[in-house]
């Protein structure tokens, strides 16, 4: 059974990230350290830190096209910015539904969950124009596909839809693809151009990546009727499923372990910095002359492009 990893085009201009990744809103940012090198492996040389240890750190990520949070729950005269005690219990009495935004529409709806473990990780700028990273993850994935209306309705309703139990429903497409795996990563970065106002710097990572578990199923014209919302009918379906070794019912075998071919993985960035007001930053000290601060963003202008997680990890059949 073969598993691809999610290969990602990922462009950053200024501190906007255009794809969403785990840790949102730090690894873009110019103190994530060595957790930025995974949205842009350049990002570890000419960094505000001279060195960075990551202990420990997580990162989970819900997404959806089907519940949503109506805006005017986060406006910020809402109860859920207010903590007084007398809003507090006035909003936890309100039924949790009147904050919802349910689009049953007649789009298939799909479901993304994913959870990024960081495990003790070491980045280091070793001169003034190259640096390392050491990086140790676990990452997981689960991915829902092709959930027609009718069935998210009935899910979502816990099969309390008396509408829908009388007449036969088709779902076309139904898929659902799960994979944990762990990274071992290598990052180099170098600083390309630092003359005048332009800047540029460039990084690569590169990852032995070990499958721990992996598992798909999917149904193809999956046709059903409830007749009540507990009798259910299916008249057909095209189902098919695969998983890895260690799901085998006669075996004990899930924790940390791989279970896959060994594998490499690849991350590759560039980043342009437009520096118009570069001798601002220029100093001298200790009888050195044109050194560049370290601890400030210089750039009115930032532009970066990576390409990330490029590889695949391939498991034995269970």
């Amino acid at each position: 059974m073969k598993k691809y990893l999610l290969c990602t085009l990922s462009i950053t201009v200024l501190v906007f990230n255009a794809h969403a990744q785990d840790f949102l809103g730090f690894t873009n940012s110019n103190y994530s350290g060595v957790t930025g090198s995974d949205l842009q492996p350049a990002s570890i040389v000419d960094s505000r830190f001279k060195t960075d240890f990551n202990l420990f750190g997580t990162s989970f990520s819900l997404y959806n096209n089907y519940v949503g949070l109506k805006h005017e729950a986060l406006d910020h005269d809402h109860k859920w910015t207010d903590f007084s005690t007398d809003n507090y219990y006035a909003f936890k009495e309100t039924p949790i539904q009147n904050h919802l935004d349910i689009r049953s529409g007649p789009k298939p709806k799909s479901i993304y969950i994913a959870n990024n473990l960081y495990l003790p990780s070491l980045m280091v700028n070793l001169t003034d124009k190259d640096a390392i990273a050491l990086k140790w993850k676990v990452r997981s994935i689960i991915n829902i596909d092709g959930v027609d209306a009718p069935l998210a309705d009935l899910l979502y309703n816990s099969l309390e839809v008396p509408s829908l139990w009388v007449p036969q429903v088709n779902n076309k497409n139904l898929s659902v693809q799960a994979m944990v795996w762990a990274e071992y990563g290598f990052t180099y970065a170098r600083v390309i151009k630092a003359e005048g106002e332009h800047f540029l710097k460039a990084g690569a990572t590169v990852k032995y990546v070990a499958g721990l578990a992996a598992a798909y199923f999917y149904v193809k014209d999956f046709q059903y009727q409830f007749s009540s919302d507990s009798v259910l009918s299916i008249s057909h379906g095209d189902a098919g499923y695969g998983h890895s070794s260690n799901f085998n019912s006669d075996q004990n075998n899930f924790g940390y372990k791989s279970v896959s071919q060994p594998s490499f993985g690849f991350d590759l960035g560039v980043v342009y910095e437009w520096r118009p007001d570069y001798m601002k930053y220029k100093y001298d000290m200790n009888g050195e002359k044109d050194l560049t601060r370290k601890d400030l963003n210089k750039y009115k202008l930032k532009v970066g492009l990576s390409i990330l997680d490029i590889g695949k990890v391939k498991f034995s059949n269970g």
